[in-house]
């Protein structure tokens, strides 16, 4: 079950690009919108790069642990379901 550490990688990458994306078409979208004295799309594109940044690390936090607990018994490594 130890290859199945990869699979946080997928949710935690796709939902970081999808902060990242929204953030940066945000201060276009809400152009027309006066709240906060029109500056509402440059705090979100803000928020989107920050959100998206702590979620590109956590997963590179988890890549780099779950490449070492693979590493760690990959001569005993049968293959299973979770390949």
């Amino acid at each position: 079950m130890m290859v199945s550490c990869f699979l946080p990688l997928g949710p935690l990458g796709t939902s970081s690009l999808a902060f990242l994306q929204l953030g940066s078409v945000a201060p276009a979208a809400f152009a027309g919108v006066a709240v906060l004295g029109g500056a509402l799309g440059g705090y979100l594109q803000g928020f989107g790069l920050v959100v998206g940044m702590l979620l590109w690390g956590h997963a590179l936090w988890w890549l780099v642990v779950a490449v070492l607990s693979v590493c760690t018994v990959l001569t005993s490594l049968p293959f299973n379901m979770g390949w």
